[in-house]
């Protein structure tokens, strides 16, 4: 998609690159990516180069809105995974109980210790080493004293908000904090992004199969 006119999706705009960028569907899966742009492809506030997509999420070409609905195999299990909200994925380190932990209301709590949610079986890791928590709109990172530090993107922290994609180091396992639709609601207007006024909505259809399919906008009504 982009401002040439022998795009899939026209996007008819200056500020929009010949080939900006393309959605791109493989099985049960869809991804955006940018091609290049000039001014840049957005996906809940934040400038992507690369970005997996479920049902229903907006991608950000201003002055255009795509939003994106799925149909056939894998439509259920995308809105499922959609509907899951935050959660915790381990990324490497020891084996633990599970790949991916959701975060209730409740919280999580991460250490050696057989009571935390998050049991990590690291010698690195302190028994009550951290917690994550929902706090007035926002995911929060918390270190619980431990002895070797909570690492966030790298840097040690006592506390810290989590942002989408964000890199949690506990010892040497690592997890990737996913944000989910916990707290979805108003966040294309965040970030390095701002809108302009008068955005233009785009309906874009995924039709999801086993082999690669080309996607088109939905006909005008």
């Amino acid at each position: 998609m982009g401002r040439a006119e022998d795009n899939e999706i026209i996007l008819a705009d200056v500020g929009v690159s010949r080939r900006h960028a393309a959605f791109v569907v493989n099985g049960g899966q869809v991804r955006v990516e940018d091609l290049g742009s000039g001014n840049g492809t957005y996906f809940r506030g934040r400038r992507v180069e690369a970005q997996a997509l479920t049902d229903g999420d907006e991608v950000i070409i201003d002055p255009f809105v795509l939003r994106v609905r799925f149909h056939g195999v894998g439509a259920d299990s995308a809105s499922a995974a959609d509907d899951a909200g935050a959660r915790l994925d381990v990324i490497s380190g020891p084996a633990l109980a599970r790949s991916s932990y959701a975060i209730g209301t409740g919280g999580l709590t991460l250490g050696r210790s057989e009571t935390r949610d998050v049991v990590i079986t690291d010698a690195a890791s302190s028994r009550h080493h951290c917690s994550v928590f929902l706090q007035d709109g926002r995911f929060v990172l918390r270190d619980m004293g431990s002895a070797n530090g909570t690492y966030l993107n790298g840097n040690r922290v006592r506390e810290g908000d989590l942002g989408d994609g964000d890199r949690v180091r506990i010892g040497n396992t690592e997890f990737r904090f996913v944000m989910g639709d916990a707290t979805k609601v108003g966040s294309i207007d965040t970030g390095d992004y701002r809108p302009s006024p008068g955005m233009i909505p785009v309906h874009v259809d995924a039709e999801l199969s086993e082999v690669p399919v080309p996607m088109a906008p939905r006909p005008p009504a």
